[in-house]
């Protein structure tokens, strides 16, 4: 874990504060508000939850099947919308070239 406090020399005010865990990060900067992201591996995904105070929050979970077909449905707030994004890696080789494109549909 580590903490990043950076404050004004003249008074006691914190203008910019960094806390990092292993699972997340929290950063305040003076002005602009709190920032929050974190992370957690759950049933073989990831549970991911992004925030901005004042503003928005955005939770999402990424999960892969045995196909390479990444999964992701997402929710934000305060604008109660709803995203699935699915992609799907595929992969062939032409003359010495490994070739992978990506189909992604959101």
């Amino acid at each position: 874990m580590a903490l990043n406090v950076h404050a004004l020399s003249e008074s006691l005010a914190c203008s910019f504060v960094d806390l990092q865990c292993p699972n997340g990060q929290f950063i305040y900067v003076s002005g602009e508000g709190l920032n929050a992201s974190a992370f957690l591996p759950l049933c073989g995904g990831l549970l991911q939850a992004q925030g901005q105070y004042p503003g928005e929050m955005r939770f999402s979970f990424s999960c892969k099947n045995k196909w390479g077909t990444r999964i992701t449905p997402m929710v934000q707030w305060p604008d109660k919308s709803f995203t699935l994004g699915l992609s799907q890696a595929l992969a062939w080789q032409r003359s010495g070239l490994m070739v992978r494109p990506t189909i992604q549909f959101r």
